[in-house]
């Protein structure tokens, strides 16, 4: 009787185990602020070449728009392009990219607030995050009702990286020239001193 007992209370403790995993699963999954899930959920990845300029997408079903919050979790400010009150408010926007970001369509026409990024840089790759929140009767809601994500990888052009001003890719290209030649001069020397040695002796 006892060993039928443990083995029932070892059973049901697999299964909570079991379906705390697939909640925390779930949870993770969603990736949303608090709140119900949003009406329209979306995950892209795009790729651009540095000194480009790149559009990551994002619509809503019309432009009955309230408020736009482009954002990257990782930065702090996460910020990158806040709407609402009918303009873009500055205040909270990350400096690195203030006078680099707009939208695509000032007036949102078709509910397209895609996000448009002059002269990108390898510091652009990264994850970014458009919510929307469209009027409504209740227009004090914290939760957006259009959700997506976007993946962005930035990868050197065949000019070895170099921005439009070219001066990102000079110091890099600058820096990766400096340490071959000391490598060549190490190597030479190291060369030079041995053949020295051997005629000495």
């Amino acid at each position: 009787m006892y060993s039928v007992a443990s083995a029932l209370g070892h059973c049901a403790l697999l299964f909570c185990c079991i379906i705390f995993m697939v909640s925390a699963s779930a949870a993770k999954d969603r990736r949303c602020v608090s709140g119900p899930v949003p009406k329209k959920y979306d995950q892209k990845n795009i790729s651009a070449t540095v000194g480009e300029s790149v559009t990551l997408p994002c619509r809503a079903p019309d432009n009955s728009i309230r408020a736009i919050l482009w954002s990257r979790p990782d930065l702090e400010p996460k910020y990158i392009l806040l709407y609402r009150d009918k303009q873009i408010d500055p205040e909270e926007q990350h400096p690195y990219f203030k006078s680099r970001v707009d939208l695509k369509d000032g007036q949102m026409k078709d509910g397209d607030v895609s996000l448009m990024i002059r002269n990108v840089m390898i510091f652009d790759s990264g994850t970014y995050e458009c919510q929307v929140f469209m009027k409504g009767p209740n227009q004090r809601k914290r939760t957006a009702d259009y959700i997506t994500i976007i993946n962005l990888t930035v990868v050197p052009g065949p000019t070895g990286g170099l921005t439009e001003d070219g001066s990102v890719g000079l110091k890099v290209g600058l820096s990766v020239f400096g340490i071959l030649v000391l490598v060549v001069g190490v190597v030479v020397g190291f060369v030079i001193f041995k053949n020295t040695k051997e005629q000495k002796k």
